[in-house]
């Protein structure tokens, strides 16, 4: 039978300045019932088993991340919706893309609106199928707008 057992994850958050080409790492998994496991004895709760530490081969790659945003416009009902690309949208959307890539610049741009002919699945989920088989189906993009370029 299985035992349950209790888990906390934290998390690590590693300040981007410290990501650097010369920086090393260690990872241990602590369990507070458990012996710890001391000096160079090899131990899967370790990265690397060996209780030294590990070269992070972290890189710059040099270039922004550039991101296009479709937006499609829902015209099934008459509606014509538009998911929101605000200048205040798309400052939170460059945030958290800044998030996930700390060194990294973002450029956004948005395409012009694609309309959207064909209904929802009762999950929300939409089978874009042809109209992602091929950048020729999107109509030609003019110049990124001025907020996406701010």
């Amino acid at each position: 039978m299985f035992q349950a057992v209790k888990v906390t994850i934290a998390k690590a958050g590693i300040e981007p300045r410290r990501v650097t080409t010369e920086a090393r790492v260690s990872v241990r998994v602590l369990d507070d019932a458990a012996v710890e496991v001391d000096g160079p004895t090899k131990s899967a709760a370790r990265f690397p088993m060996g209780g030294a530490t590990a070269a992070l081969s972290a890189r710059a790659h040099g270039a922004p991340l550039r991101v296009l945003l479709v937006p499609m416009r829902y015209d099934v009902d008459g509606s014509k919706r538009l998911p929101g690309t605000s200048p205040a949208r798309l400052d939170l959307l460059s945030s958290l893309l800044r998030a996930v890539y700390p060194d990294s610049a973002v450029e956004l741009s948005v395409h012009a609106p694609v309309p959207w002919t064909q209904g929802l699945s009762l999950t929300g989920n939409v089978k874009l199928g042809a109209t992602c088989t091929g950048s020729s189906r999107l109509p030609r993009a003019s110049r990124p707008t001025a907020a996406a370029r701010a």
